[in-house]
């Protein structure tokens, strides 16, 4: 299933399909928490390498704008000790 989806979507190596997100209607409201804008992230029928990110730049990511990044830190804020 995921050599397929790889060559329908164009998707490169050494990337892989972990999951796919169907996308539709919540049940209720649900408070989303903050996100990099959907032009950065979102892939129109193939895959733009343009967004693709370095190993380096997944770890300043994970570091600075998620909950696991924010783990330790005093109020999960960035920048405090």
């Amino acid at each position: 299933m995921e050599t397929m989806l790889k060559v329908l979507l164009k998707i490169p190596e050494p990337l892989r399909i972990y999951h796919l997100v169907p996308i539709g209607y919540g049940k209720g409201n649900v408070v989303a928490p903050s996100r990099r804008s959907l032009e950065e992230i979102i892939h129109c029928e193939t895959y733009d390498m343009n967004k693709f990110r370095s190993d380096d730049q997944l770890a300043g990511f994970v570091k600075t704008r998620t909950l696991q990044g924010a783990y330790g830190r005093k109020g999960g804020v960035q920048g405090e000790p």
